[in-house]
């Protein structure tokens, strides 16, 4: 999550390059995994964050189990999750690939931005 104006980005090193492909390649590794197991899965483009959130807020009111890239914000911040699936009680849990047990760290916010639109 980020608010570019109020902090502008530092600059990547060459380390932190090869970190954020290595994460792609597993975040792309996942989603490949996912999308051999669930067929209603739901892709959102990441390049207009507004058309990312109104369509993120669509599949989530459809129950989407499984949203690839949801688009959030709340309030300054926004961004996008790696994974929001669906749990067995109906409610969403944000996945970052980068962790080990791939919960979030961004949970806190994810949470806030998805009540806001659920239930549909």
């Amino acid at each position: 999550m980020e608010n570019r104006d109020a902090v502008p980005p530092d600059q990547e090193t060459e380390d932190q390059k090869l970190i954020a492909r290595t994460g792609d390649q597993h975040e792309h590794a996942v989603l490949k995994e996912f999308k051999s197991s669930v067929a209603s899965l739901v892709e959102i483009a990441k390049d207009d964050a507004t058309a990312g959130h109104l369509e993120t807020i669509a599949a989530i009111k459809a129950q989407a189990p499984i949203i690839y890239q949801a688009a959030l914000e709340d309030r300054e911040f926004a961004g996008f999750a790696d994974f929001l699936i669906l749990d067995e009680a109906g409610r969403y849990q944000v996945w970052d690939t980068s962790l080990p047990a791939h919960r979030s760290r961004i949970t806190p916010f994810s949470s806030a931005a998805i009540r806001r639109c659920w239930p549909p």
